[in-house]
């Protein structure tokens, strides 16, 4: 009886799929969070969750705060379900893109790391960006308006495509992209190699992955930019 018990419990334990009593001991331990993470096959999807719906929200307060201020004409119902969609789509993008270049990286490197567990280490990685919305968040709150160069996105200021691309990557680069660095590279500890490979996986997944989400940010921006220009990318 407690052999079936004992089976029971962890049947419990395999099919939880929120951790969200997580969420601030890894913020504070990150190394000792993820040894436990990684062997949770479901624990990647809590922070995906949490950051769908605080970008979503972001993206709305950007876009009634903007309207507020006059620089859209009119704030449509269609457009406020298209902004949250759009922006929830991009934080699955994200993360799928992030968790391609690990995976990718780390197969190049070392040998036989499973998608899953890059999964599991890009979406935990992904947390201080959760963080980056709170805080622009409040931002809001308090002056009445959204932010309007993000980052390092200030320095450019033509809109041609090149620009538009840099400036896009330039929205970026803060204190929560290097925090994301570092939890990466921590995340590579479960790949039980050298310091400098762990390093290269963790830039080049940094990277790769900056690109293409910059690159298909600036596309949503060329076509429609009243719009995406709410969306903020995680």
């Amino acid at each position: 009886m407690n052999e079936q018990f004992g089976k029971n419990s962890h049947a419990q334990k395999n099919s939880r799929r929120f951790y969200f009593n997580r969420i601030v001991p890894f913020l504070l331990s990150p190394s000792e969070q993820l040894t436990m993470l990684c062997g949770e096959k479901n624990s990647w999807f809590t922070p995906l969750v949490i950051q769908s719906i605080l970008g979503a929200i972001n993206s709305l307060m950007s876009l009634i705060y903007g309207n507020h201020r006059g620089w859209l004409t009119g704030l449509s119902l269609f457009m406020v379900l298209s902004v949250s969609v759009l922006s929830i789509f991009i934080v699955g993008f994200s993360l799928a893109i992030t968790t391609f270049f690990l995976h990718y990286a780390a197969n190049t490197i070392a040998d036989k790391i499973t998608p899953r567990l890059c999964l599991i280490i890009a979406a935990w990685a992904n947390l201080p960006f959760v963080v980056r919305q709170i805080v622009r968040m409040v931002f809001m709150i308090f002056m009445q308006k959204p932010i309007l160069a993000p980052g390092l996105s200030g320095l450019v200021s033509t809109s041609d495509s090149i620009s538009l691309f840099a400036k896009e990557v330039l929205k970026q680069v803060d204190i929560f992209l290097v925090w994301h660095l570092v939890i990466l590279y921590i995340g590579t500890t479960q790949f039980h190699i050298s310091t400098k490979k762990r390093w290269v996986i963790a830039i080049v997944a940094l990277i790769g992955s900056l690109l293409v989400r910059c690159l298909v940010n600036a596309f949503l921006l060329k076509i429609n930019y009243g719009v995406f220009y709410y969306i903020p990318l995680p």
